[in-house]
């Protein structure tokens, strides 16, 4: 199928937890404007790697909680409409590289690594992104290697999620209600 779609209350729990040398490129769609996470790990408090839309389309990337502390890597970046290609690089030893569509984007800090010992979660920061989201695919690298490569899919009960293509392993909705199916391919 073309993507999955989350009303805000499901997300997507990879169980990768993210280390100094991760690199995570994902495709994905906004469909309404206000304030959610597109992908990140932790829950309040203890958010790190997190990708959060706000207002009228409108990107932060922080290295942890968008609160107290927090440190933004890149701040207040226009999306396109329909379908956007985010890729957040953080595998060089001295700067953090974030692309959007193709177009390399200036960062604000010279490094950041994003590390937890929680998993990255897709749709949310740790828990549902409360906006509805379509994910097209996403790519999880470490150490310069795809370890995770989800796709749209239906399981053989026909519920609705992401499947891991290098772990051939389906991946069903951690929140509540169901995901959305997107067009047959």
């Amino acid at each position: 199928m073309e993507y999955i779609q989350s009303s805000g209350s499901q997300y997507i729990d990879t169980g990768f937890a993210p280390t100094a040398n991760y690199k995570h490129t994902i495709v994905f769609e906004t469909l309404s404007s206000g304030t959610c996470y597109l992908c990140g790990t932790g829950s309040a408090g203890q958010r790190s790697g997190n990708v959060k839309l706000t207002g009228n389309n409108i990107l932060d990337i922080y290295n942890n909680d968008s609160g107290t502390g927090s440190a933004a890597i890149l701040g207040n970046v226009q999306l396109a409409q329909g379908k956007n290609t985010l890729v957040l690089d953080l595998r060089n030893a001295s700067k953090s590289y974030v692309s959007l569509n193709g177009v390399d984007l200036e960062t604000t800090n010279t490094k950041t690594y994003i590390t937890s010992s929680l998993s990255v979660t897709l749709f949310s920061s740790g828990g549902a992104s409360s906006l509805p989201l379509r994910i097209y695919e996403s790519i999880i690298e470490q150490n310069g290697v795809v370890i995770a490569h989800f796709v749209p899919a239906k399981n053989s009960s026909g519920v609705v999620g992401m499947y891991d293509t290098v772990n051939n392993r389906f991946y069903q909705n951690a929140g509540t209600g169901e995901f959305t199916a997107g067009p047959e391919m």
